[in-house]
């Protein structure tokens, strides 16, 4: 597998399985006649798969938010075929109404929810304990870091 895809797919991957997703049965299986993007399949336990890629060259994090969506979908698809929970991963802030979803802010791939105001500055100075970890707080409240290094 080429290793710009591999190394996106790795860290995803690794997200999937630590929110509460499923896990694929990922095969080297390229799809894309490009000699310019990476490809693969992604496979469920009901057999069904699903083709996700990246451009070769591109800024690693806008791989890793291309690539992001396309596990997002065919997770939400597998999850359905279960009989379980689509909004994944779920909004820490709203864990029944939505999922988060993969942008780019400030440079890095972050999952995004629905934006609410930054709190007050004296109200940025402490985090509750109760916040999850990872939140971006302060400025966006459904924020989840995806990856830290870039």
């Amino acid at each position: 597998m080429e290793r710009e895809l591999a190394a996106a797919l790795e860290l995803i991957l690794s997200d999937l399985e630590t929110h509460g997703g499923v896990q694929p049965d990922l095969r080297d299986e390229p799809w894309r006649d490009d000699p310019h993007t990476a490809s693969a399949f992604l496979y469920a336990a009901d057999g069904s798969g699903q083709g996700v890629s990246v451009d070769l060259g591109q800024p690693t994090v806008t791989q890793l938010v291309t690539l992001a969506a396309q596990v997002q979908e065919w997770a939400i698809e597998a999850l359905w075929s279960l009989g379980r929970a689509t909004n994944w991963p779920p909004c820490p802030e709203h864990p029944v109404s939505h999922p988060l979803t993969a942008v780019v802010r400030t440079g890095r791939a972050i999952r995004s929810g629905s934006v609410q105001p930054s709190p007050p500055r004296s109200a940025r100075s402490a985090r509750s304990a109760a916040d999850p970890p990872g939140l971006a707080f302060g400025v966006n409240r459904c924020l989840r870091r995806l990856v830290v290094a870039l």
